[in-house]
């Protein structure tokens, strides 16, 4: 598969009503991460259409998502359109194979503004073998963590890329180390915490269906 060479024209108007029947703009991603700093979160970044990007974060997905309700987290999947067949469409059809799940939201960064501050703060280009933008990997951060101008830096993260320095994606370990950050916060409070509720407005994602030169 080839990457887009520019931003696909997107129009139209999203129109549901809850949480788990839509994806939200990527612009919305650091207020809902900021709504949530008292629960570890996750962040994942994905191509909808891209064949190993998908099977790694539906497993890691799956995966994080199978613990109980009361280990309270928070997981954001940031779907790119990275690949020419990226559509929000693509993105709605994976969001579909997950579990609805309070604790799982999802995200469409329609002109890669959440993929390339990503790039930065990851400094994917200052690597051996560079990277156009920031996708294929999974971020995990501890309670307290605060989304400012740009993302912050994860406690912990793992990719499906090329990178020497920084652990390949294996959804065990993954959720072994989601399942620490539980505990330190269960330790933290001295007992099991009260689930946490993002209150925030829903903001829809503004593009839906694509529209491309034949």
């Amino acid at each position: 598969m080839r990457e887009k060479t520019s931003d696909v024209a997107m129009y139209g108007k999203h129109a549901s009503s809850s949480q788990d029947l839509q994806i939200e703009a990527g612009a919305a991603l650091g207020a809902r991460f900021n709504a949530a700093t008292s629960v570890p979160r996750l962040v994942f970044l994905v191509s909808p259409t891209c064949e190993v990007c998908v099977s790694g974060a539906l497993s890691a997905a799956q995966s994080v998502l199978s613990l109980p309700p009361e280990c309270d987290f928070r997981l954001y999947v940031l779907w790119l359109p990275v690949l020419e067949q990226d559509i929000i469409e693509a993105a709605e059809g994976m969001r579909a194979r997950l579990p609805v799940d309070h604790r799982n939201w999802h995200f469409w960064d329609h002109s890669l503004i959440v993929s390339q501050a990503y790039h930065r703060v990851l400094q994917l280009a200052q690597r051996q073998r560079r990277h156009r933008v920031a996708w294929d990997i999974f971020l995990l951060y501890r309670a307290s963590a605060v989304w400012g101008d740009v993302p912050p830096m994860p406690d912990f993260w793992m990719h499906q890329l090329f990178l020497d320095d920084v652990p390949k994606l294996e959804v065990n370990i993954l959720r072994g180390e989601l399942q620490k950050m539980l505990d330190e916060e269960k330790g933290t409070s001295g007992e099991s915490a009260k689930p946490v509720y993002d209150t925030n407005p829903f903001i829809p994602a503004s593009a839906y269906k694509s529209s491309r030169p034949s």
